[in-house]
């Protein structure tokens, strides 16, 4: 409050109901004069929440419903998506409360975070209206109300057909399904939605902050599926819908067809160097839960990518990955991505693994083949290291003697050991 009203002569606790700051100015003839009445928006509509929670801030209105100032106190929203948020409330001064404050007729929103812009224009029209009516005694009306929600389904079936597709990839062996479900996944979450699994969506999911179904079924969509096939089958979003993923599989097969050198490691180095990702898992989640938010989680290079905002650090990061994505076959995904890290913990739990049949003769044909170095040849056996594998079916359609196959399997030691029990091999023709 001082730092708003500089001037001001006294600044009262927060009192009354409802709970506000009267702030007064010294004057000649009387020594308070009461010249605005600030309030905390959250302590009026605690109900009313943004994306990932309740958004706090501080209104300062003059005792002719005037607003004179409004200010973020906390918040806990994607920062890459409401990087603007200040300059987003900045519209509600010099407005009177007696006016509305509907989204896209009163007030613009911020572009790809329309729940926290209806969360701010609710909040600060249902707070300062009660302010007004009841602290101030004007006649200011009621709330504008609430615009009725409207399930998209559009935004459940899409992501529906955009896994059946990539499922079906899988499955069938089908490199255009794949490549189709990649395609798909980078127009609509990259660029139409800039939505993508993320360790932002794991913390948020861990601190109990969801969104509501009806105004955001897509948040709730790619989480379940991602969750189911990941269950099942493995790696299926990280492999042939992520958007990033695809970017850089693009740019990676770009310096094949410019006969670039191909930037390689060995296998001791490469297999030392997927654990930063699962300490960078670990870095964030911890540093997440400590602060209470998910800020520390915005660190994926997609955020940055796909919602166009970050610092130079940011953007040099970001150009980094890319141009290394040109020389090594998904240098992000490998090394750095958290999320593909604790993609990769489930998958390893999947119902249905890759293995190799009785008549395998260790020929190391998969080996060579798989693009993300996921096999390695032990004892003249192939073993498939599940949390790397991409169920990009690379070894599966390379292999000379077709004997790699879905199989049930419940106990990793089993696909360890490469255990050939016949009875339960399941072949995909």
């Amino acid at each position: 409050m001082q730092d708003v009203f500089t001037g001001a002569e006294k600044v009262h606790p927060k009192l009354g109901s409802p709970p506000r700051y009267d702030i007064y100015q010294a004057h000649p003839d009387n020594p308070e004069v009461l010249t605005a009445v600030a309030f905390n928006t959250y302590d009026l509509t605690p109900e009313i929440k943004g994306y990932a929670g309740p958004i706090k801030l501080l209104a300062v209105i003059s005792p002719e419903g005037t607003i004179r100032d409004i200010r973020v106190l906390k918040h806990s929203e994607t920062p890459a998506y409401v990087f603007t948020l200040d300059d987003f409330i900045s519209q509600f001064k010099g407005k009177n409360i007696a006016g509305s404050f509907r989204l896209g007729k009163d007030i613009d929103g911020i572009t790809r975070a329309t729940m926290t812009s209806e969360a701010v224009a609710r909040s600060v029209d249902k707070s300062a209206k009660k302010i007004g009516r009841q602290a101030l005694k004007l006649d200011v009306g009621d709330p504008s109300g609430d615009q009725p929600k409207t399930l998209s389904y559009i935004h459940i079936i899409l992501p529906l057909l955009l896994f059946m597709a990539a499922v079906c990839g899988v499955l069938g062996r089908n490199i255009f399904l794949r490549w189709l479900a990649l395609l798909a996944g980078f127009i609509y979450l990259g660029l139409i939605k800039s939505t993508m699994v993320s360790v932002v969506q794991l913390v948020n999911i861990g601190m109990l902050k969801f969104p509501d179904f009806v105004t955001n079924p897509l948040w709730y969509c790619l989480v379940v599926l991602t969750l189911l096939s990941l269950m099942i089958l493995g790696m299926v979003y990280c492999g042939s819908i992520c958007p990033f993923a695809g970017v850089q599989e693009v740019l990676f097969h770009l310096g094949r067809k410019l006969k670039w050198k191909e930037l390689k490691f060995s296998h001791e180095v490469t297999q030392r160097a997927r654990y930063v990702k699962f300490g960078v898992l670990f870095v964030v989640l911890a540093a997440s839960f400590m602060i209470g938010n998910s800020s520390a989680a915005n660190i994926e290079a997609f955020l940055i990518l796909f919602a166009a905002h970050a610092s130079q650090a940011g953007w040099a990061f970001v150009v980094f990955i890319l141009v290394l994505s040109v020389f090594h076959f998904r240098f992000w995904c490998k090394f750095l991505c958290p999320i593909g890290a604790f993609n990769g913990l489930l998958a390893d739990k999947s119902i249905y693994k890759i293995h190799f049949g009785p008549e395998c003769g260790g020929c190391g044909v998969c080996d060579k083949v798989c693009p993300v170095g996921a096999i390695q040849m032990v004892d003249d056996k192939p073993l498939i290291d599940y949390p790397e594998c991409i169920l990009c079916n690379q070894c599966v359609e390379k292999c000379p003697k077709e004997v790699l196959f879905f199989k049930k399997s419940f106990h990793k030691s089993a696909q360890q050991r490469g255990s050939t029990e016949q009875d339960t091999l399941t072949k995909h023709d």
